[in-house]
């Protein structure tokens, strides 16, 4: 059981390998879509959509699932810790790599772990508005119910007065 969720080990496995890929997969597209734009800014494009991009459009597609199904996604959280576990390691190796810390592993492991907090406080807030709204919807059907009720009693004393008038 990870997460409080319990998969077979073969489906834990696809998950994983899934998550890697979507890792992976988009700095490859981003960087062949941007390749026209000249060379610093291509990396700074390529790096920035897919790094940051792709993370933001898993972000509102978890959050539609949210509030479609009702369900987190297991692939979302799992995508979530890669991008916190890259992050620590990135910032790790950038400052025991050399003798002298590499700027530019620590700012992907900077970028890398504030995109994944993003991720799991952006997961926190849609449960959490989820549940408000679960819980505003049990209110107004508990609001319903009493007014179905107050307008039964209201008929039943109305007709018990139309009785004791006969």
């Amino acid at each position: 059981m990870i997460f409080g969720i319990s998969l077979p080990l073969s489906t834990w496995l696809i998950l994983i390998v899934a998550a890697v890929l979507a890792l992976i997969i988009p700095f490859g597209i981003v960087g062949s879509i941007t390749s026209f734009l000249p060379e610093p800014i291509d990396l700074i494009a390529s790096n920035l959509l897919a790094g940051i991009g792709f993370p933001i459009l898993l972000c509102y597609l978890h959050s539609r699932k949210m509030f479609g199904r009702g369900l987190g996604s297991v692939f979302f959280k799992i995508y979530t810790w890669f991008y916190l576990i890259l992050g620590l390691f990135s910032i790790s190796f950038g400052f025991l790599a050399y003798e002298t810390p590499q700027l530019a592993g620590i700012l992907i492991g900077v970028i890398m772990l504030a995109t994944g907090l993003g991720m799991l406080w952006w997961s926190r807030r849609t449960a959490a508005r989820l549940q408000a709204a679960y819980a505003d919807e049990a209110e107004r059907h508990a609001a319903a119910e009493r007014e179905e009720q107050i307008q039964i009693q209201s008929e039943a004393i109305a007709r018990a007065e139309a009785m004791k008038g006969n």
